[in-house]
């Protein structure tokens, strides 16, 4: 039976949490690695699979993969709650934190400034960075090279040109600079539609789940 939510109780939990999100520089160790986490999902069935690179490589490191039943239905500005609970399963099992992690999805970029990437990061206080192949608030500066996101008048992300796919949109999650999260998504993308442990947990994901589901 899939939980029943109370969408005040969860938009109360988001703005709760924002006042937790942490904007800091960024420190990261001579060799660090960078976590990448998506879901893929069927119905009430989600698979969230977990990717490890090295900073500035296209080489996999690790691969993990994590299976919830039951998940809550999409209710939009409350991703977190359908997509939380495999992305946190799959992430207790890992012995060593990422020194920082993409999530699919917005961070600050978001109606409460608490989206899925800054919820993940809040919670398990680590560095994340929001990537999106879609804006979901938030106006674009064009006129500023990358292009900003503002949040109220605050700049929260920007909009980065891929040569796989166009344009993404990345946001600040948790313990991060907006500088910060534009140069660690510049250097891990080559050329694919997304940062190099994203775009494999993408398209890893999708096959778990058609393993499972078929």
């Amino acid at each position: 039976m899939r939980p029943k939510i109370k969408y005040e109780n969860a938009v109360r939990a988001q703005v709760l949490l924002s006042k937790k999100v942490k904007v800091e520089p960024l420190s990261l160790p001579k060799e660090s690695f960078i976590g990448g986490v998506d879901v893929a999902y069927k119905k009430n069935v989600g698979v969230a699979t977990y990717v490890l690179t090295k900073y500035g490589s296209k080489k996999l490191e690790n691969v993990d993969y994590a299976t919830v039943d039951n998940l809550p239905p999409y209710i939009p500005g409350l991703f977190y709650l359908r997509e939380a609970p495999p992305i946190l399963k799959v992430l207790s099992r890992q012995v060593e934190k990422p020194h920082i992690l993409f999530i699919n999805g917005h961070g600050l970029a978001h109606p409460r400034k608490m989206g899925l990437a800054s919820y993940i990061g809040v919670v398990l206080n680590v560095p994340t960075i929001g990537v999106a192949k879609s804006l979901l608030y938030g106006k674009v500066d064009r006129s500023i090279q990358p292009p900003l996101i503002f949040v109220d008048e605050l700049a929260v992300g920007a909009v980065l040109r891929t040569k796989g796919r166009g344009e993404i949109y990345i946001s600040i999650g948790h313990r991060v600079t907006l500088d910060d999260a534009i140069r660690v998504v510049s250097d891990n993308l080559f050329d694919l539609a997304l940062p190099a442990p994203l775009w494999y947990a993408d398209k890893l994901s999708k096959e778990a789940l058609a393993s499972k589901i078929s």
